[in-house]
């Protein structure tokens, strides 16, 4: 199986959980699901996505038989198979739900936070599931992660999204900052989307709201690049991610604008201040056409703002 986007596993998460907390309302419509990828409690990282990326991660996952779609009354439903298709218990289905909704966990925080949806004797128990999932032959599910200066239990990550790098980087015997702590790209990658989404929508009011706003704020714009591109002819070529440490970030995107195809680059700065992450400098320019062979020709492979390529 490929290796599953972030929005693709908040959506099976939330599916895990709903149909056993609230199985009145089970399968979920596309609004109650939207609500549940995008509830500010007891979720990891906060998303804002959009009614349209949410069914664009459903029908990738329907293609991956993950999710099974059925007509109920006069709206479609969503139910997950997680069990079925990667052939694991009930209870590591349970687990795996907790760490795609809240992100990196102790065991014991995961039988704490599994409680509502399957319950774990004691945290022997949790922790049998998770080395079960770690040890598969057919490929690891999850992952411990290096146990963190002065911490006393070391916490688990799902590896749906592919292997965490901060996994390797953490064993590194010397100090410093980790790189691409999964947890943490997961969160500036959500805001990213949110980010890229507002400038390919022409909403200028979500791209400032992620800019911090005070005066120290850099932002360098090649004159008229400084104007959001139309909706309808534009679309992300290319992003890159960067994390250091929990508090520091930098990102990259390429976005096409334009009946001329002319793209357009920014760099940014991301710090997290207490109203959470913000854009504190950004670095814009564009490029014409004939200075990038992929523009000539017909439009390239692009990505929609969930990170997903267009089929």
């Amino acid at each position: 199986m490929r290796e599953l986007s972030a929005l693709e596993t908040r959506v099976l998460g939330v599916l895990v959980e709903k149909e056993r907390t609230v199985p009145d309302a089970y399968p979920l419509s596309l609004n109650a699901l939207v609500g549940g990828c995008n509830q500010k409690t007891s979720r990891n990282p906060i998303m804002n996505a959009t009614e349209v990326q949410v069914l664009e991660a459903l029908e990738s996952l329907k293609r991956l038989s993950m999710v099974i779609e059925s007509s109920g009354g006069r709206v479609m439903r969503y139910a997950q198979n997680v069990k079925r298709v990667l052939q694991v218990p009930t209870e590591s289905v349970a687990l795996l739900a907790m760490l795609m909704l809240r992100g990196a966990q102790t065991a014991a925080e995961l039988r704490s936070n599994c409680e509502r949806i399957c319950r774990f004797s004691d945290v022997s128990a949790a922790e049998a599931f998770l080395e079960e999932l770690a040890a598969r032959s057919s490929g690891a599910l999850v992952l411990e992660l290096p146990r963190q200066p002065g911490s006393r239990e070391t916490r688990w990550v799902h590896c749906l999204c592919g292997a965490p790098v901060s996994a390797t980087i953490g064993t590194l015997p010397r100090p410093g900052l980790q790189v691409d702590l999964p947890e943490v790209v997961a969160e500036v990658s959500a805001l990213l989307s949110s980010y890229e989404q507002a400038l390919l929508c022409g909403d200028a009011e979500e791209s400032v709201r992620l800019v911090w706003q005070s005066p120290k704020v850099l932002l360098y714009q090649p004159g008229e690049a400084a104007d959001v591109p139309a909706a309808a002819q534009s679309a992300v070529l290319r992003r890159q991610v960067t994390t250091f440490g929990r508090d520091f970030a930098s990102t990259s995107i390429e976005i096409r604008s334009g009946n001329q195809w002319c793209v357009r680059r920014e760099s940014h700065a991301w710090v997290r201040l207490k109203e959470g992450w913000r854009i504190v400098a950004v670095h814009a320019s564009e490029m014409p056409p004939h200075q990038d062979s992929r523009l000539e020709g017909s439009p390239p492979d692009v990505l929609q703002p969930d990170g997903l390529s267009q089929d």
